[in-house]
């Protein structure tokens, strides 16, 4: 059994002000593309190997203002729960 991850960074760019509920609306539309419940993902079908299950885990937001631009980041960490079937 392994557990491969993937990594989301979602960044999002403002002139004005950071509105901090746009990276997390864009991430949570990524989350339902991976995962629809709790015990289904959304990823294709592998040959040799069996993906059980996906976890999002440890999001982390990054805003930047330097004055001229102001950006904001948010990582997001997906662990795969996966069998080798082969």
């Amino acid at each position: 059994m392994t557990y491969p991850v993937l990594i989301t960074d979602v960044v999002t760019k403002y002139d004005v002000r950071i509105n901090d509920e746009d990276v997390f609306t864009i991430d949570s539309e990524i989350g339902t593309k991976v995962s629809s419940t709790a015990a289904t993902h959304n990823l294709p079908v592998q040959t040799g190997i069996e993906i059980v299950s996906l976890i999002r885990q440890q999001q982390t937001v990054l805003p930047e203002d330097d004055g001229a631009r102001r950006v904001n980041r948010l990582i997001t960490r997906n662990i795969h729960r996966v069998l080798q079937t082969t």
